[in-house]
């Protein structure tokens, strides 16, 4: 197994790559596979009258609509959640592929697990990734909506502790992208819950989960080399960018010199005083950022306070990206819309909040 790592001012992010796995998360740690399943089908699990799943061995969404109330850290969207009888909260990071990763600095009772790699974040300090067999228990969600999962199988950890120091006390890992692979996912940070609908026939033509919705603008999207990355051309001024969509950041852009001395020239990138932190770039305003859908819509938007890097992006690769123009469409953006992330049609949704 080789780990190759890197790290930006605004987030780490780590690759691991094994000989049968290439996983990329976008917030702020190294994921692996989070569940495996021998014959290929959900277990069959009794549901509440909520439509939760009471108790399932696969850490996954269940039934038809499943909603999970959030809590925004900063710029990171958390589930409340317990592990082992430990309770916490779990950044919903769609950057990452894996369904569950865990912080064992905080979860002290996960039991021995397989050392799988290790890797070294930016500042030098080494961890350790580990694969548990099977976790105790897990759940996630609060009251009815609560969803509980028992014995979820091939768990990775790592220790997290600079999580609970930079942005959390409670933060004991991550939930990603195979979470709710097959469902549809709206993302309400106004109202503070993201909602699951399992991708079905009937939905596709049904819609349901716009119903009171204003639609500004259907954007399709593509996936590369990575399932969970959806990325869209889009212009910022009269400049090309790759647009690369995550929950797990606040946002930022990847661009050369020339562009970036273009768009300083035209308006279009405006340095703020705030930093992102020391020897970092200063943080950025950028306008004019034009999105085309495929309804006849457009977007016109701007992020604020994101920091930008005269450098490729270090998820570009993993993604299959080679344009030299990135933004990452984190919290910054995101947070001006309600959105619906319709992977298995791939389009996302931007909704009038």
């Amino acid at each position: 197994m080789n780990i190759k790592l890197s790290k930006s001012f605004f987030k780490m992010s780590f690759l691991i790559v094994s000989t049968s796995i290439l996983i990329l998360p976008a917030a702020l740690v190294a994921q692996y596979g989070a569940h495996a399943q021998t014959d290929g089908a959900a277990p069959k699990t009794p549901r509440t009258k909520s439509g939760a799943s009471e108790k399932s061995s696969r850490f996954h969404v269940q039934g038809d609509i499943q909603t999970l109330p959030i809590t925004m850290v900063r710029e990171f969207p958390y589930i409340s959640a317990e592990v082992n009888g430990i309770p916490g909260k779990l950044m919903f990071d769609t950057g990452g592929q894996g369904a569950l990763s865990l912080n064992d600095h905080l979860i002290t009772n996960l039991g021995p697990g397989k050392v799988v790699g290790k890797g070294m974040f930016g500042s030098g300090q080494e961890f350790t990734v580990n694969l548990h067999s099977s976790v105790d228990h897990v759940s996630v969600g609060e009251g009815a909506n609560r969803l509980s999962f028992t014995s979820p199988q091939n768990i990775i950890s790592q220790n997290l502790e600079f999580m609970q120091k930079d942005i959390t006390p409670g933060a004991m890992g991550l939930i990603g992208y195979e979470f709710f692979d097959g469902y549809l996912m709206k993302l309400d940070y106004g109202g503070g819950k993201i909602t699951f609908y399992k991708a079905t026939e009937a939905r596709r033509a049904s819609k349901d989960f716009l119903k009171g919705e204003i639609v500004l603008a259907t954007l399709p999207f593509e996936t590369r080399k990575l399932p969970n990355h959806p990325l869209i051309p889009l212009k910022i001024g009269s400049h090309d960018f790759l647009g690369a969509f995550d929950t797990g950041q606040l946002g930022g852009a990847y661009l050369n010199p020339e562009t970036q001395q273009a768009m300083m020239q035209e308006g279009l990138l405006k340095p703020l005083s705030q930093k992102s932190g020391e020897g970092g770039p200063a943080r950025c305003r950028i306008d004019d950022i034009h999105l085309t859908g495929d309804d006849g819509h457009s977007i016109t938007a701007f992020v604020d306070a994101v920091p930008v890097f005269n450098q490729p992006s270090p998820a570009a690769e993993p993604m299959g990206a080679p344009e030299a123009n990135i933004i990452n469409l984190g919290y910054a953006f995101l947070s001006h819309y309600k959105t619906v992330w319709d992977y298995p049609d791939k389009k996302i949704y931007l909704l009038k909040k």
